[in-house]
């Protein structure tokens, strides 16, 4: 009985053994003996609401460290937040100095209330605003500065404030008498007048502007076009014709040279006059063609003309009609102006004619201006 009783003890010992050590380190672990880090203190002037023992300690998102207590400042006023920080997470120096660079805020997780406390170097616009301590603080102070919806909650506050101030009931007395003034002067101007005038005109406009009316335009257009171009085509003809006859001339001209070659000491100055003359009809024939070749030019613009205005189909009536008539007035002034210059060479031509058949049957008349007498003939002797 004594073995069994011994063992009993030992075995009983043993376990009570193994639970309090287990009760030790359990105890141990969570004062947090055994854990590195540095203990500072955080006040805040505002609601602390969300922020839990244990809560997480960040620096830019990383954490650094957990909420140890969370209390009502000596003075009753602020929130006094003991946190404990292990500066080997991100390599914080965290002496007196480099502490007093830092700056913490409350920051939320998501839509849940959750808060944490984040860790930030203070920077000219994120300095925190001095806080003035009534009382001893028991351990090294991180500065704060307000989070994010208590700024937003002061900013719409802010703004209600200067809302109120506002005087809405006068503002509104004076929209309302700007409106009434607007609707008399919309009255006086007659809006609804001005509208039906404006319709009935676009509705004139649009019954101008139907199809019908633009295919009997363009097809007037096209034919004046074509007039045109017939014209052209003479016109081209009369100025083969100028060249085929500057070509028999001068022909003429070199056939009359060569009669005339015989009588070189007597012919030499009329054969000068004749090339003169010859020259000056040569001369009026370059005009004609001149002439000629800007009258083809005008013509060929004033088709273009119309061609551009039969294709621009979105112009006015009125315009069309205006640009017709002109295009009328300046065709007819072309093809007087190209008859008159036909006339001229025809003219010139039949004077050259004239001159040349001349010459050739009595070349004498160029030096006596008439015949030369015969002369009598001598009679045979018996």
């Amino acid at each position: 009985m004594a073995s069994v009783r011994t063992k009993f003890s030992v075995g009983l010992f043993l376990i009570a053994g193994v639970l309090m050590l287990s009760f030790a380190i359990i105890w141990i672990g969570s004062q947090g003996y055994l854990k590195q880090g540095k203990d500072f203190v955080i006040y805040f002037d505002e609601s602390v609401q969300g922020l839990e023992k244990d809560s997480q300690v960040k620096y830019r998102g990383v954490a650094v460290g957990r909420v140890e207590d969370i209390r009502v400042a000596p003075d009753g006023l602020l929130i006094q937040v003991k946190v404990q920080i292990d500066p080997t997470q991100v390599d914080l120096d965290l002496s007196r100095e480099n502490v007093h660079r830092l700056v913490a805020q409350l920051k939320s997780v998501g839509i849940t209330g959750i808060m944490f406390i984040e860790l930030d170097r203070q920077t000219p616009k994120t300095a925190a605003p001095p806080m003035r301590l009534g009382f001893k603080a028991p351990r090294t102070v991180i500065a704060s500065k307000p989070s994010d919806m208590r700024l937003f909650f002061a900013g719409a506050e802010s703004l209600f404030r200067r809302i109120e101030k506002l005087e809405i009931e006068k503002v509104i007395a004076g929209v309302n008498r700007d409106l009434d003034h607007l609707d008399q002067a919309i009255v006086a101007a007659d809006v609804k007048g001005i509208s039906n005038r404006l319709t009935t005109s676009l509705d004139r406009a649009n019954a101008m502007l139907a199809k019908e009316n633009w295919s009997g335009i363009i097809s007037s257009v096209q034919k004046a076009a074509a007039d045109l171009e017939l014209a052209m085509a003479e016109a081209r003809k009369l100025a083969e014709e100028t060249n085929k006859t500057v070509a028999s001339a001068t022909a003429s001209v070199d056939k009359v040279g060569a009669i005339l070659d015989e009588n070189r000491p007597d012919v030499r100055a009329a054969i000068t006059g004749v090339r003169h003359s010859v020259e000056k009809v040569q001369a009026l024939l370059d005009e004609n063609r001149k002439s000629l070749r800007s009258t083809m030019a005008e013509i060929n613009r004033v088709v273009e003309e119309a061609r551009k205005m039969a294709e621009s189909g979105q112009q006015a009536i009125g315009d069309g009609s205006r640009l017709l008539v002109g295009a009328d007035v300046r065709m007819a002034e072309l093809t007087k102006h190209l008859l008159t210059t036909v006339q001229n060479l025809e003219r010139a031509t039949e004077n050259l004619n004239r001159l040349l058949e001349n010459t050739v049957e009595d070349p004498s008349a160029l030096i006596f201006s008439r015949p030369v007498d015969e002369k009598p003939v001598a009679k045979e002797k018996q």
